[in-house]
């Protein structure tokens, strides 16, 4: 069945048709009606965390390392930016005791 394309990922901007009265398919994926993979959900999931504040930035560096990144160049451009200030920031410092330097 051709299902006509009805949502956009916010994370990649695909185009995907998602049921939007999926009580009614058993094999319904919560995550289908917010992005178009498991994958963009995953980096939805972290960026929203840092958004939140609920995820410190290291943290999500962490995570978006284990992400598929691989098609980064073509994320919507606001996301693309702030996975890459994500990404580019430094890792703090710690001494032995692992406390912060200053």
């Amino acid at each position: 069945m051709n299902h006509y394309k009805n949502h956009s990922c916010p994370i990649c901007g695909k185009s995907y048709h998602a049921c939007s009265s999926c009580e009614n398919i058993r094999s319904f994926q919560p995550w289908r009606t917010i992005t178009d993979t498991r994958s963009c959900y995953k980096i939805f999931l972290i960026l929203n965390g840092c958004r939140k504040g609920s995820l410190h930035s290291a943290e999500a560096k962490k995570q978006l390392k284990s992400c598929d990144l691989s098609q980064l160049d073509s994320f919507v451009p606001h996301i693309r930016e702030t996975i890459q200030n994500i990404l580019e920031k430094e890792e703090p410092d710690y001494d032995k005791d692992d406390k912060k330097l200053f």
